[in-house]
């Protein structure tokens, strides 16, 4: 993937003969602070899970005991952004945008299954990032902190929106507002992440969540996906109408034929098992 100004991976991406793309975060020094190396590599490590049929599922991690400190607050303090100069807000604005749209825009809206290994701190845009993945699991470690306020900022890259989605008006703003640091097992509570683990496991048991999900027909997964997606904007004879029509589609697939076989086959082993 693509490298940083001193020639090193500013992320790596490897898909094993699960279907799981691992996406790792790899800028230790700055705890995976974002940068434009960074983000142009996530940006291509998303392009290739959304267009290659190879890729199943994608975990998304950080190395060295971190997920994503977020903003670099070392530019910050220096007045300076990533995305240009201070002098031309429309300008910075709009890469901004850009850089958004492709990198945590484009993994919400992925299609395919999206888990979050949150090792370590996820700050900021680096929170978002982790909201915008469709499962997350923590080690003990973990640390989820909005931050935004505690240097004068309202959140970007969608944190807003996807706390709100995630947890509700009322925590939403309780975690916006005060930039408390909510660790692994609050995090569990409040239902910001639905696995927490020793940290020595993390990473397995990140993946194996990720594997399990890759098995899972992806016509069926763009379903579900989809109408998660819509169910706000439906009312509930509107999902009922919809979710049959896509029941009858999918029932007619091969990929749900041959799990139902499958499910008969093993029914019938255990039954004579227990005959026997």
């Amino acid at each position: 993937m693509r490298e940083t100004m001193d020639g090193t991976p500013a992320l790596r991406a490897e898909l094993d003969d699960t279907g799981v793309l691992l996406v790792t975060l790899d800028r230790p020094g700055a705890r995976h602070a974002l940068s434009l190396d960074l983000l142009e590599a996530l940006a291509q490590a998303l392009d290739l899970a959304a267009t290659s049929d190879a890729v199943r599922a994608v975990a998304l991690t950080g190395a060295g005991g971190a997920f994503c400190a977020g903003g670099d607050v070392r530019l910050m303090a220096q007045g300076r952004s990533i995305f240009g100069p201070a002098d031309e807000p429309e300008r910075r604005a709009a890469a901004q945008s850009d850089a958004q749209r492709r990198t945590v825009v484009r993994l919400r809206e992925l299609g395919k299954p999206t888990v979050a290994i949150v090792d370590g701190p996820a700050v900021g845009a680096g929170l978002a990032l982790a909201l915008a993945c469709d499962l997350r699991v923590a080690g003990e470690s973990a640390m989820l902190m909005t931050g935004f306020g505690r240097v004068g900022l309202a959140g970007d890259f969608g944190c807003n929106w996807l706390l709100h989605d995630l947890v509700g008006r009322s925590t939403a703003r309780e975690l916006l507002l005060t930039s408390a640091p909510v660790p692994a097992s609050e995090a569990l509570r409040r239902g910001l992440v639905s696995e927490v683990h020793p940290d020595h496991e993390l990473m397995e048991r990140g993946l194996a969540l990720a594997r399990r999900l890759a098995r899972v027909p992806a016509a069926a997964v763009e379903a579900m996906l989809s109408a998660s997606d819509l169910a706000p904007s439906l009312s509930f004879a509107e999902a009922c109408d919809r979710d049959a029509r896509i029941h009858v589609r999918l029932a007619g697939t091969d990929a749900h034929r041959a799990l139902v076989a499958r499910l008969v086959e093993r029914s019938s082993a255990r039954s004579a098992g227990a005959d026997g």
